[in-house]
């Protein structure tokens, strides 16, 4: 199956892998949680969708991080997304607790949900079905429609959301030239997430009040055993994207760029970032 908008959205771009200098029991809790992050999901400059993400500090040491896309009705009929996303994210080990899915994705629907388990496991739960066209309602029931649950070795992989809270809690700094590969889990199946850095620049950010200095990178995926070619490191990825993040402690996502089936390319873009205020026991 075809990634698309599942990548788009998730922001699941990319993250820095690094050793971390804590023990379990020393780690912060991290300060970008109590967000509200909305954007725009847009064609050719026109609003045709919105999504909005939230995280909330769950208990002793979690993240709730949910979020929800919907399209506008001038997208519906032509590449129909929409659905909800998930996890409880461990803050003090870095990584999902347990993460779903569940998503109209153009000719698809999926509905995904991962439990990451002490043993080293991961039990993928799956349903998904392919339509044979990419609006909604959809004119005819699915081609396909099939469940399946089965477990995998963890390996260090995270599910796209994991992947992403990791990265923003990572505490460092990208320069011009980085090259990440980074173990996810989109479609229930492992793939590594090769990222670039492309610049680092200064620039005007409506949506934060000003000037705020920006990485941009590219990114796509590919097979853990697939090799790059003549020095092309994105030879043969899939879901290329072109994502920019703030330089900063939380790493917003500010834009995130991807070339789409039928409606060419489509932007996610920041209009809104909130936090409520931290407790001083938080």
């Amino acid at each position: 199956m075809k990634l698309k908008w599942k990548v788009l959205f998730l922001l699941a771009g990319f993250s820095l892998v690094m050793s971390s200098i804590f023990s379990d029991n020393e780690k912060p809790v991290p300060g970008l949680y109590n967000e509200i992050l909305k954007f725009s999901i847009e064609v050719k400059g026109i609003s045709m969708g919105s999504i909005i993400m939230r995280t909330v500090k769950t208990g002793p040491k979690y993240l709730q991080i949910n979020a929800n896309v919907e399209s506008f009705d001038s997208l519906k009929g032509i590449y129909y997304v929409a659905g909800n996303f998930g996890a409880m994210w461990d803050y003090q080990k870095r990584k999902s607790y347990m993460a779903f899915e569940d998503v109209y994705d153009g000719y698809s629907y999926h509905r995904r949900a991962y439990r990451f388990q002490d043993d080293n496991k991961i039990l993928v739960n799956l349903r998904e079905s392919r339509f044979s066209d990419a609006g909604y309602p959809h004119s005819e029931k699915p081609t396909i429609d099939n469940t399946k649950e089965y477990f995998i070795d963890n390996d260090d992989y995270q599910d796209l959301i994991g992947v992403f809270f990791f990265l923003r809690t990572s505490g460092m700094h990208p320069k011009p030239g980085d090259v990440y590969r980074l173990k996810v889990l989109p479609a229930g199946v492992k793939q590594i997430m090769i990222v670039q850095v492309v610049d680092v620049n200064e620039m005007n950010v409506p949506a934060l009040g000003g000037k705020r200095k920006v990485v941009h990178v590219k990114s796509g995926l590919a097979n853990p055993d697939q090799k790059s070619s003549g020095g092309n490191i994105f030879f043969n990825v899939r879901s290329p994207l072109d994502m920019y993040f703030t330089d900063d402690e939380d790493s917003i996502p500010l834009r995130i760029s991807a070339k789409l089936p039928i409606i060419q390319t489509a932007d996610v873009v920041l209009t809104d970032y909130k936090q409520i205020k931290k407790k001083k026991s938080d």
